[in-house]
């Protein structure tokens, strides 16, 4: 008798466990919810995972571990991300952190502007936006016109951003920057405007001032001669200018490229009071209508202010010496 043949099907079981995909991504934080310099990131374990990627504005960082701590080299990316790697491949980015030191009023992170005439600029933090609704004085984006690096060029004539932005809570202001100083003429590169004359304060960063006081109505009045960094630095005319200044008290500095200078051309008329919640103009004075300046920003423009100021400050010019390749 001739046997009887039964098919066998094999019936296949997916297998599941960490190699059947890649990871989650991580959730990663910082200390005091910012990065910082000297800033402590870390994460939770995430299953699967056997190492995790650091990225800087989307380029790997290398292999790291929890809990990484920043330095100064590491400082000047816009945003830090990771991925969590493992058997089964890497995992998509986690949320992001960004650059943001205690002492932070507002950031114009200039390197994320798109090439030509532009609108606006918005900043990162209180989301200030100097803006120019006219076609024809509107400043030019570049992601090279900054020591080969991004930059916002003014022409001199009559191009500048300007809003309504609110620093009356300060009384003391501290901006950090990189520019180009191309005019010999006086002008006024940052201006924030006093609300009236007898209240609030205003804030000039005024190239080729030449230790001529800024004629203003406005108490707390500040004016920082360029002419300082120009000098400094006349072959190449880069520089990375820090002023401070303090409305209550005649005590200010100019730093230029992290080395204090000498206060030859900076005058200041201070009084009590906070700086304004009137207009800031960056370019000109009075939305383009006085004073135009014929310059390049490069990277970021950082205003800062609060007890915070002082440790941040190495964070701040490392920030922009980073981004404009400075």
């Amino acid at each position: 008798m001739a046997g009887i043949g039964f098919p066998v099907t094999r019936i296949g079981f997916p297998v599941t466990g960490s190699g059947s995909g890649p990871p989650s991504a991580p959730t990663i934080s910082a200390s005091g919810g910012a990065v910082t310099l000297g800033g402590t990131i870390t994460w939770p374990a995430v299953a699967g995972a056997t190492s995790y990627t650091l990225y800087r504005d989307g380029a790997s960082a290398g292999t790291v571990t929890s809990p990484y701590t920043e330095v100064a080299a590491d400082l000047g990316y816009r945003a830090l991300t990771m991925k969590s790697v493992g058997p089964g491949g890497t995992s998509v980015a986690s949320n992001t952190l960004r650059w943001n030191p205690t002492a932070l009023v507002e950031i114009f992170d200039l390197t994320t502007l798109t090439p030509g005439a532009i609108t606006t600029i918005t900043g990162r933090k209180a989301g200030f936006a100097p803006t120019q609704a006219v076609s024809g004085q509107r400043p030019v984006a570049s992601a090279t016109s900054f020591n080969g690096t991004p930059g916002l060029t003014f022409d001199g004539v009559d191009d500048c951003l300007a809003a309504t932005c609110d620093f009356s809570a300060y009384s003391t202001q501290r901006i950090v920057a990189a520019m180009i100083d191309t005019t010999a003429a006086l002008s006024v590169a940052i201006e924030l405007t006093a609300a009236t004359a007898t209240t609030n304060g205003s804030f000039n960063i005024v190239p080729n001032l030449s230790g001529t006081a800024l004629g203003s109505n406005a108490r707390g009045t500040v004016g920082f001669g360029g002419k300082t960094c120009t000098d400094t630095l006349a072959a190449a005319k880069y520089c990375s200018f820090c002023v401070d200044t303090s409305i209550a008290a005649a005590v200010q500095f100019i730093r230029v490229n992290g080395v204090a200078q000498a206060l030859t051309n900076f005058s200041a008329s201070c009084a009590a009071g906070n700086f304004s919640n009137a207009a800031l103009n960056i370019g000109s004075r009075n939305n383009g209508a006085s004073l135009p300046w014929a310059g390049t920003f490069g990277g970021a423009i950082i205003f800062m202010s609060g007890t915070a100021q002082d440790a941040d400050l190495t964070d701040a010019e490392a920030f922009v010496k980073s981004v404009t390749g400075l």
